[in-house]
């Protein structure tokens, strides 16, 4: 078997405020625009305006090779303030929420035409409140092209800053059989042979 190796992963963590996790992660891991994705929302993470809201309503679109920038949504899925179950999420239980598509299906893409981002806002039946991240910005998540794969997703964010003291997972996954090896400021921590997940428990101490 043609094992890939993802030497990935070196990176150094900043102390003194408070951990951000994943407001939205997806099954498959690495989608792409032809694969039938679970979207998961976690309203208790991001600017929280919609913990303990059940309906939940997705308002999204996608960023394609037509966008002028990374806020220039094409395809926009949802109609604001209406009931609309085109839209509508399922809640999971602990204020986690999903919706499954098929973004070329889903937004009925043009013939040609790549996605490189999903782009989200969720929100209650009025649209009176509104899931966003921390900062007030919009939601995206990438989406691959087709092939191997591989990467950190958690953290989701390229950089990650936590409490001293804290444990934190470092996870990373691969769309195929791997060799992983994880380090940390240069030093390998985890490695494995021929696995699609592997996840490190770091625990930050103050310096």
């Amino acid at each position: 078997m043609d094992m890939k190796k993802l030497y990935a992963f070196a990176f150094a963590i900043l102390t003194c405020t408070l951990a951000q996790a994943q407001v939205v992660w997806s099954e498959p891991a690495f989608p792409t625009q032809t694969d039938e994705i679970t979207i998961y929302f976690d309203a208790t993470e991001g600017n929280g305006e919609l913990t303990g809201v059940i309906p939940v309503y997705a308002h999204t679109g996608v960023i394609t090779n037509n966008s002028t920038s990374d806020t220039d949504w094409q395809h926009v899925q949802g109609n604001w303030g209406q009931v609309d179950a085109s839209v509508l999420m399922t809640p999971m239980g602990n204020n986690i929420h999903k919706i499954v598509i098929t973004p070329q299906t889903f937004y009925e893409l043009n013939v040609g035409e790549t996605v490189s981002k999903l782009a989200f806002v969720f929100r209650n039946q009025s649209g009176s409140l509104v899931g966003r991240n921390a900062d007030g910005s919009d939601i995206y998540m990438n989406i691959y092209q087709a092939g191997y794969n591989a990467g950190i997703t958690n953290p989701a964010n390229e950089s990650q800053i936590i409490n001293a003291g804290t444990n934190f997972t470092v996870s990373c996954e691969a769309s195929s059989a791997s060799d992983i090896t994880i380090s940390v400021n240069g030093t390998q921590v985890n490695n494995a042979t021929g696995v699609t997940s592997l996840d490190y428990i770091f625990n930050e101490t103050a310096g």
